[in-house]
């Protein structure tokens, strides 16, 4: 049995940004509040990244989206997005191209982002790899599924239930499950903005955006990977 700390650092993050959020709304709107919320956010990114890139993006991700619920003003806001968006598109082209100038150790993932990003550019259909698995549970599925407990590829996975779970969902459902699900996924998202629109209490409001976004967005993660629109993260 493993503990994973990122999985608990998630709750109490998002809890903890809204709290900040709302004790700093008298100066909300300044440059340099933005500035004092990504201090906070940043050290805790910095070293789950350098293990688990998806979970530390993922939290980054959520907090950002709390900061525009929470009244950053969206001049500083979308600065920063486009600023974000072009370091992580430079680092991964460095990862993918040039790893060898990054620093290597036991800790850190370089090589694997690197490799995943280039199993993804350019695939190998011969090899027996978890993504050539997944694209053959779905396959298999077909519109309509081969019926519930009737997978054959997910025995060939370690992690079948969690790592491609949703390649398995459609191998039983059908690609029709998988758009029942996905759809399922979404209406849960729309319950919650329309919470956060409605909610008169900000930490609430804020609460609900951050824990609505987490759970939405990994699953679209979790869904792209799986389908091959994305890389392995």
């Amino acid at each position: 049995l493993t503990l994973q700390p990122s999985e608990i650092a998630k709750v109490f993050i998002i809890a903890f940004m809204a709290r900040t959020l709302v004790s700093m709304q008298q100066v909300i709107k300044e440059k340099s509040t933005f500035y004092k919320l990504l201090a906070f956010i940043i050290p805790i990114f910095l070293p789950i990244f350098i293990s688990n890139y998806s979970t530390a993006s993922l939290i980054l991700v959520v907090c950002y989206i709390m900061m525009l619920y929470g009244g950053v003003r969206k001049k500083y806001w979308f600065i920063g997005l486009a600023t974000g968006f072009a370091v992580v598109f430079i680092f991964l082209y460095i990862c993918y191209k040039h790893p060898e100038i990054l620093p290597q150790n036991e800790y850190t993932r370089f090589y694997t982002w690197g490799n995943r990003i280039d199993s993804w550019l350019n695939p190998s259909y011969s090899e027996l790899t978890q993504e050539n698995i997944s694209r053959m549970a779905i396959s298999r599925g077909g519109l309509f599924g081969s019926g519930s407990g009737n997978t054959i590829h997910a025995r060939l996975i370690t992690q079948a239930e969690n790592d491609f779970i949703f390649s398995f969902i459609i191998e039983e459902y059908g690609s029709l499950g998988g758009l029942a699900l996905f759809f399922l996924y979404n209406i849960f998202f729309f319950r919650c903005i329309r919470i956060v629109i409605s909610c008169n209490d900000l930490f609430g409001k804020l609460l609900v955006a951050g824990y609505g976004s987490l759970i939405y967005i990994q699953a679209l993660l979790h869904m792209s990977v799986t389908v091959g629109l994305i890389p392995v993260t």
